[in-house]
């Protein structure tokens, strides 16, 4: 009787303390395990696909990256340094979408590999960055996700929008089930102030 009572006790525990998730991720952390990442950006510019993916070649080249082109049309335009691959096409209005492949990167140093392609697109002339979304496929679930709301927070079916009036940005954070990837997307005004 006394086994099946702590056996209670232990699920109870694990439920409301999550024990067991927060040990994976600890784990994650300390053993600083891969995590795949991949940006999708979108910017306002005259230029065509292949102008920006000139100027993307040419900075790489100047760091000492080695650079090949895969596609090179009318709208669209891919090139590959060795580390990942970046996609640009047309978009209507004046702007070009621009995908990255999965990139993987210890997950200490997401923060580093998301600053270094946003400060390449930051020092291209002639554009100016919309929007930026962001996908981290993890080493680790989210499972029993508990979401407490306060200002500046709307839940709609573990879509999450974040929102600062004075910055006029907005996060939205895509949490659909715990086999999904989790999608940030930024919109950046803030940026083209």
């Amino acid at each position: 009787m006394g086994g099946i009572g702590v056996l209670i006790a232990t699920t109870l525990i694990q439920y409301k303390f999550r024990l067991v998730q927060r040990v994976k991720k600890l784990c994650t952390f300390a053993m600083n395990r891969a995590v795949k990442i991949g940006l999708v950006i979108t910017i306002k510019t005259d230029m065509k696909p292949k102008d920006v993916g000139t100027k993307i070649g040419d900075k790489w080249h100047s760091e000492g990256k080695r650079v090949r082109i895969i596609t090179d049309s009318r709208s669209a335009y891919n090139l590959d340094n060795g580390d990942y691959v970046v996609d640009i096409y047309q978009l209507p209005d004046k702007q070009l979408g621009v995908k990255t492949s999965n990139i993987e990167t210890p997950i200490r140093e997401v923060d580093d590999k998301f600053t270094e392609i946003i400060d390449l697109f930051e020092r291209l002339d002639g554009i100016k960055m919309d929007s930026i979304g962001l996908t981290a496929l993890l080493p680790f679930k989210f499972e029993l996700v508990e979401i407490k709301t306060t200002s500046g927070i709307a839940i709609e079916d573990y879509d999450i929008k974040l929102k600062n009036d004075k910055w006029k940005s907005e996060i939205y954070l895509k949490l659909r089930d715990k086999k999904s990837p989790l999608m940030v997307l930024h919109h950046l005004e803030c940026f083209n102030r």
